[in-house]
């Protein structure tokens, strides 16, 4: 009678998640946004819905390092830079289905164009945007919701959404153009 030795099988590699997706997992901070916006299957992958996917990690990942909105084109052009191999249709995809999800904020520049960027706050909340800079302040959405219940009861509305972000200048970029005219 033969003895056959069977080895154990190796322990599987970590997962590769790519460089953006590993940088924000070096942090705590950075998990615990991660964490809110997807979730780890049983192999240790990240999920968004139902594909998961190393590509649509990586946009989640620069989406943390992104602090302004910044559109699906800008969001795609800092991943290649950053080494990622990432579809441009991947990218509009995921930020789709994230705004979906409320993972993410979104809201249209004056010219139309749809930008993104982490949502900062758990509650409604609205934004000033610098049309210069993209700085962005997130203010409560309170005396907003009260105006718009308050127009849409006036004219006989039954409000079911609004948008309401405003643009303009900051303080900084204010006083740039004023020191140039």
């Amino acid at each position: 009678m033969a003895i056959r030795c069977f080895s154990a099988p190796p322990p599987p590699a970590a997962p590769n998640h790519g460089p953006a997706i590993d940088n924000l997992l070096k942090t705590s901070a950075g998990r615990a946004r991660l964490q809110f916006m997807v979730s780890k299957n049983s192999t240790g992958g990240i999920s968004i819905g139902q594909r998961n996917t190393r590509q649509r990690a990586a946009v989640v990942a620069m989406l943390e390092q992104v602090e302004e909105f910044a559109s699906a084109q800008d969001i795609h052009a800092r991943l290649v830079a950053a080494g990622e191999k990432v579809g441009l249709t991947t990218v509009y995809r995921t930020l789709q289905q994230m705004s979906a999800m409320g993972a993410i904020d979104t809201l249209n520049n004056e010219s139309g164009e749809t930008l993104y960027r982490r949502c900062a706050m758990d509650t409604h909340h609205h934004h000033l945007v610098c049309n210069d800079c993209r700085t962005t302040v997130e203010i409560d959405g309170g005396p907003v919701e009260d105006w718009a219940r308050d127009v849409a009861k006036k004219y006989g509305f039954q409000k079911t959404g609004h948008t309401a972000d405003v643009f303009g200048l900051c303080a900084d970029c204010a006083a740039k153009k004023t020191q140039k005219n």
